[in-house]
Formats: structure tokens, C-alpha cells, sequence
């Protein structure tokens, strides 16, 4: 089947075509910003082989030859328009922060790792073709992941742009086994498995695992650059950066100002740079929420007004409760509230949940030389003066909580390899989805830390236990994300979903149920 190209792409690609002292690697270079002519150009070479053996642009057009791109770009006739701006700007900030966070992991060639990123919006573009009405929804659901994205095509198309992708698509066994690996991970039902065991580094499945989440982490950036009220595909970004390439947290909002950097240049280089723009300009006007926790819970709004106090006496706080249950909103919160004293110091986010040598390096900081560390200002130097929430504290291993124990108490930290400490001010909001004051067993370092803090503590239940909230908080959800969801019988039906549902995902769940609604009446306006 023939996939969409992007027409501005194109208009600039024969021009260069054209030139005769244009190079094969300045060709290739302008072939990835259009991920279904890529695709076209590798899987052309496939049919007429019968071998699928070319994975980069640079390999294809070298057997091809530059008349042999021309002739494929003359004899399609798909071509997407600047109405499609957002999904092309979002393919090229996935590719381009794919190919950052490569330059520092190391995982493959610049080209693949860029096409890799691009894959899912492959499977949209094929959506597009396949499923007309995809057209009024695809900008809405650019906004979730990939498994909230299936989730949503399956019940108003009865496929999705993975399954679309799977059945259309023949290249080099590189994506081949990354699509396979896809598959794996995420249920034709939208819903994403989780990775039991990670491959060794000396299997053959370690290259597709890293693809795989390079793919998965691009998108969340790319939102986050987007969207940028999306707060969880920033957090997502930041979590996953961490976790799988052992990037610092404070690295990633350069990695995602670059990347909108780069956008800038390629969109000049088509001379679209106004589209792109506002593409980018006009995700920003999405309606920020003012950072409330609310609830009609009279037990949950004392344990609040218990915890908003603490903030105002300068305690520390800890917060559990089941994934997706509100409680990095929370945390923020309770930084944000005009009454503490800690509001215009800074505020510092830290996931535990990585490998141990880069937790004490992004926590502690180090001094350069040290182990042959480069200089590098840990989340406890940036935070300073001011708050620091540890996300998933119970995943942090004992002696890094020994050592916070240890920092707390005598109110110095030393970074690694310095001799002279640091004084520190600092106050901690803890996150589990544990009820910690449970299972934190006597004598370990994680009891000996909740004694050390003595946080003041709150649970937030589940969407489940405290359905009087729902209404409200997918009025916020609603009104965030612009989903058009105010009509009095669209409320009516809403409101038994509200009644009816089980949310095992909680916010997550809520999120996607009410996208899921919101496409559903696009296609239907």
C-alpha cells in the first residue's frame, strides 16, 4: 500500500534531487524527516531484491541511485499537506531527541535510531489512509502514549496504528524485531505489559529492548515539548531518560531544548518554519490548571488540612497510595500553597526507581576527577534551601538511605570524592505506592529514615474508594486537554462510567476513558 509523504518534504527533496552536485549523504539526511517516503525507499528495495537487508536511507539510495528516488517520489500521489504539521513536527522532535539521547547511550546508527522513533507515526499515517475519519481524531490522541493511543483506536476502529503497522510493514530485521518486541509489550487491548527480565547486554534481544524504550522515552519527549501542560509525558520523559540511559535528571531539559532547537532548523530548512511554529506556540495555550488537590472526601480533606499544616511548619511529608492516584500533584501541591515558607526556594523532583551508581551521582553530586566523574551538582545541591520530592523512596537502595539519614542529621552532605561538606537546608516529600509506615520492618534503613524525618503521612485512596471526586477531577481533565465534553447528555453518559468503572490505573485510566469519549463524538460531530 502506498503511505502518505509529507508535501513540503518532498517540494524540497526533488529540488535537491535536481542539483547535480548534491551528495547521496545530503539526500539521505533529508529522506529521514519523512518517515513514509523512508519506509517506501527501504521497502522497494526489499520487493525488488527480495531482501531486506538495507536499514538506513544512505544504504538505500546508494542502490537506488538519486534518479531511483525521484522516481518514486514522481509516481506517489499521497501526499499530507501543512494541515498535518503537528504530526510531522512530532516525528521529527521523537527522531531528533532519539538521536540525543543516542549520542550518550551509544545504542545504534543515527539512522536507525532516528527511523526507530519514527515508527509509531508510520502506523498513524497508515491510519490515515486506511480509516478516514482517523483524520478528525489523530491530533487528540498525538497527546497519549502509545497503549492509551491502541486503547483508543481499537474501540472506534477495531485496530490501531501498531496493528495497521505490523501487517504493512516489511524492512531489515532490526525493525522487524522491534516490532515484534512492540507487539510483545503492548496488548492489542491497549495495555502494556511489563518487561519481566531484562536482556543481558550480550544477547541479541539487548539492541531491540533499548530500541524499544528509546522509541517509548522520544515520544513521551516529544509530547512534553508539544504539549507542555502534559505534565506526565515530561515526568514520563524525565523517569525513563534516567532509568534506561542513565541520563541525569538535570540533563533533560536540555535534551528537550535542543530537540525543539533542532525542530526550528529542519522546519527552515523546508521552509515551513511558520507552521512549525505555530504548532508549537499553540500546544502552549493549552489551559493550565491552577496545582490544587481537591476532594469532597470529609476523611481525606482532614488528612490534607493535617499535611498543608506540616508544610507550614516546615515538616517533612509522606505520601502514599496506588499508582496514579494523585500523588505527585499532590506533592506539588503543597509547594505551590501560598503559605509555605519554602514556596519561592527551589523544588527538585528525584526518581529512585535506577541503577544504583547513577543514583548516587544524580543525588549526592560529585566532585570532578573523582572515579573519573566529570563535576556534577547533585538534586540535593539544587535543592538546596527549598524541597526535594524522592519518588519511590522504597526502591532507593539501603546505604543511599543510610547516607540521607546520616545528611539529615547532621545537616552537611559531602558529594562523592569531595573531603569538605556542604551545609544543607532541605525538606523531603516521600512517595510510595507502599503504605510504608506498614511495611518499612524494624531496623531497616527505611524505618530508621521514616524515624529520622518523621514525616507527617497521608494516603490518597483510589479513585475506587472516593467516587464522590471523579466528576470534578475529569472536569479538570476535560477542560485541560480542550476535549469539547459539555454537552448535557455527553455529562449524563459520563456520569455512569463514573459510577460504573473499576480505574485500576486511577488518573491514568480516568484520562484515557475520557479521550477515548472525546474521539468518539469527533467522529460522530
Amino acid at each position: 500500500m502506498q503511505i502518505p509523504f509529507f508535501e513540503h518534504t518532498i517540494k524540497s527533496l526533488h529540488s535537491l534531487i535536481s542539483d547535480e552536485r548534491a551528495s547521496l549523504s545530503s539526500v539521505a539526511g533529508m529522506i529521514r524527516h519523512d518517515p513514509g517516503l523512508y519506509l517506501n525507499l527501504i521497502q522497494g528495495l526489499c520487493l525488488a531484491s527480495g531482501k531486506c537487508e538495507a536499514k538506513t536511507a544512505l544504504q538505500a539510495i546508494s542502490l537506488l541511485g538519486a534518479q531511483g528516488v525521484e522516481r518514486q517520489i514522481i509516481q506517489h500521489d499521497i501526499l499530507l499537506n501543512e494541515e498535518h504539521m503537528q504530526l510531522w513536527c512530532y516525528s521529527v522532535l521523537a527522531g531528533e531527541l532519539a538521536v540525543l539521547i543516542n549520542n550518550k547511550a551509544g545504542i545504534e546508527d543515527e539512522e536507525v535510531v532516528y527511523f526507530s522513533a519514527s515508527l509509531p507515526i508510520i502506523g498513524m499515517l497508515i491510519m490515515l489512509i486506511e480509516k478516514l475519519p482517523y483524520k478528525k481524531v489523530y491530533e487528540l490522541l498525538l497527546m497519549l502514549p502509545i497503549e492509551d493511543r491502541v486503547f483508543v483506536e481499537q474501540k472506534l476502529f477495531q485496530t490501531s496504528h501498531i496493528e495497521l503497522l505490523t501487517k504493512n510493514f516489511s524492512a531489515a530485521a532490526v525493525y522487524m524485531d522491534l516490532i515484534n518486541f512492540i507487539n510483545a509489550v503492548i496488548s492489542a487491548e491497549g495495555s502494556k505489559r511489563p518487561v519481566i527480565e531484562e536482556p543481558g547486554k550480550l544477547s541479541l534481544a539487548y539492541e531491540t529492548f533499548q530500541l524499544f524504550y528509546l522509541m517509548d522515552t522520544a515520544g513521551a519527549g516529544a509530547r512534553a515539548v508539544l504539549f507542555p501542560s502534559v505534565v506526565e509525558a515530561q515526568e514520563k520523559f524525565r523517569e525513563l531518560c534516567k532509568r534506561y540511559f542513565l541520563i541525569a535528571e538535570s540533563e533533560v531539559e536540555e535534551l528537550l531544548a535542543e530537540a525543539l532547537e533542532r525542530l526550528n532548523a529542519v522546519s527552515k530548512l523546508y521552509n515551513v518554519e511558520e507552521a512549525a511554529m505555530y504548532c508549537t506556540a499553540s500546544a502552549e495555550e493549552i489551559k493550565q490548571t491552577a496545582m490544587q488537590f481537591l476532594t469532597k472526601s470529609p476523611e481525606l480533606n482532614a488528612g490534607l488540612e493535617r499535611i498543608r499544616a506540616a508544610v507550614c511548619e516546615e515538616k517533612n511529608v509522606l505520601i502514599c497510595g496506588e499508582r496514579g492516584t494523585g500523588k505527585r500533584l499532590l506533592a506539588a501541591a503543597l509547594y505551590y500553597q501560598g503559605d509555605n515558607p519554602r514556596r519561592l526556594n527551589p523544588y527538585v523532583t528525584f526518581h529512585c526507581d535506577t541503577s544504583e551508581d547513577l543514583l548516587e551521582r544524580d543525588l549526592f553530586g560529585s566532585r570532578s576527577g573523582y572515579h573519573n566523574l566529570q563535576k556534577h551538582k547533585g538534586a540535593l545541591e539544587f535543592a538546596n534551601g527549598g524541597t526535594i520530592l524522592l519518588k519511590d523512596i522504597d526502591r532507593m537502595p539501603e546505604h543511599l538511605l543510610d547516607r540521607i539519614i546520616e545528611i539529615y542529621s547532621s545537616g552537611k552532605f559531602f558529594k562523592s570524592g569531595d573531603k569538605a561538606p556542604q551545609k544543607l537546608d532541605i525538606r523531603f516529600i516521600l512517595t510510595s505506592k507502599y503504605d510504608l509506615t506498614e511495611i518499612a520492618s524494624e531496623g531497616s534503613s527505611l524505618r530508621r529514615l521514616l524515624d529520622c524525618l518523621s514525616p507527617e503521612a497521608i494516603r490518597i485512596p483510589p479513585l475506587r474508594e472516593r467516587r464522590q471526586d471523579i466528576e470534578f477531577i475529569a472536569d479538570s481533565i476535560i477542560s485541560k486537554y480542550r476535549l469539547n465534553l459539555n454537552e448535557e447528555a455527553l455529562r449524563l453518559g459520563l456520569q455512569e462510567y463514573y459510577e460504573k468503572e473499576a480505574f485500576p490505573g486511577n488518573l491514568k485510566d480516568l484520562k484515557k476513558l475520557l479521550f477515548y469519549i472525546a474521539a468518539k463524538h469527533r467522529l460522530k460531530s
